[in-house]
């Protein structure tokens, strides 16, 4: 039985796609991502405060994403791997032992609203235990705590997406593989799980 699922070919897809996405999440500088700080702080509001949603007009925005944004010299159009390509020797984070040692009273101080508001609760929920999960330590583990349920709702967007063509076209295995592959392989997709 494990022996047939290492050799299905969806499985194997999957398992990649997952550490695809790890790896390019552990690459990606913090809040380097589209809209990562928003969402961010949507995620860690409702964690912090033990709440479901956020009405549009509430402070969420804490001090220490803020002060992470600062530290990290984040400007998309300078510093971004979209913008700019350079050849690097090791990942780091730019100011790493500042942000790590950012005081937790920095996480209940809001100070403007994030863009992310808006947004349906749904993801952010399910983030929030990824969150919670890791609340004790630096922004920089939570992050990619959170980073990592983007991987798997990753995995299974790729799984399904298999599911949906094998309805369309239960006999032809090729086209079955061939399009969770290319959604897997997109540059964009890689991007945002």
């Amino acid at each position: 039985m494990i022996i047939k699922l290492i050799r299905s070919p969806v499985i194997i897809l999957l398992v990649f796609t997952f550490f695809k996405g790890v790896f390019w999440s552990s690459l990606t500088p913090i809040f380097q991502s589209p809209d990562e700080q928003n969402h961010f702080a949507y995620l860690q509001f409702i964690s912090e405060n033990d709440r479901r949603s956020i009405p549009w007009s509430e402070k969420n925005m804490s001090e220490e994403i803020i002060q992470t944004l600062s530290l990290a010299d984040f400007n998309p159009a300078s510093s971004h791997p979209f913008y700019i390509f350079e050849p690097f020797e090791e990942v780091h984070v730019k100011n790493e032992n500042t942000l790590v040692n950012l005081p937790i009273s920095s996480r209940q101080n809001y100070l403007q609203i994030a863009a992310g508001s808006a947004n349906p609760p749904a993801y952010y929920w399910l983030g929030s235990f990824f969150y919670e999960a890791v609340e004790s330590h630096n922004i920089i583990d939570r992050v990619f705590a959170v980073r990592l349920l983007s991987v798997i709702l990753g995995v299974g967007t790729i799984y399904f997406s298999y599911l949906i063509v094998r309805l369309f076209v239960p006999k032809n295995l090729i086209l079955q593989l061939s399009i969770p592959t290319l959604i897997s392989l997109h540059p964009s997709f890689s991007f945002i799980t």
